[in-house]
């Protein structure tokens, strides 16, 4: 679980998988970075759920999430190296498994059209996949 006494080892880790994957290039990834990082600034004050997978005691893998509603716990980060063999999927069971008894539904968000996020999610036959629409003004085009 994350929490107080090693909040600021998952800090770290995300530091460096920014640096990995090429946070300082992709505007997209570096947005993300700000945001998890002001996250974990008020992690606890914010009461959200949140894991993380060692191995030979460092951090390969975190993430955390939060109550959506009475029946749906919402899965908002999901963060590993890509080059630890199933690190993203492990974490992803460990987090439903600790957390997804109090819950109906799981919502693992936007897939963002990524193939590969897209497949995972599938892979766990949702109940319903929510339709999503980007409204853009006029004259922000």
């Amino acid at each position: 679980m994350i929490g107080p006494d090693n909040i600021e080892e998952v800090r770290a880790f995300n530091r460096k998988w920014c640096e990995v994957n090429g946070c300082n290039t992709e505007p997209g990834l570096a947005r993300e970075h700000r945001a998890i990082e002001m996250v974990l600034n008020h992690y606890l004050e914010l009461e959200l759920l949140g894991g993380l997978i060692r191995t030979g005691g460092e951090i390969v893998a975190f993430c955390y999430g939060s109550r959506l509603s009475a029946n749906m716990l919402n899965t908002q980060v999901e963060k590993a190296w890509h080059d630890v063999n199933g690190a993203y999927a492990i974490i992803n069971r460990d987090f439903a498994r600790a957390f997804g008894d109090e819950f109906k539904y799981i919502n693992r968000e936007e897939d963002l059209g990524e193939e590969g996020l897209r497949k995972a999610k599938l892979s766990y036959n949702p109940e319903f996949l929510a339709k999503k629409y980007q409204i853009v003004l006029k004259n922000e085009q």
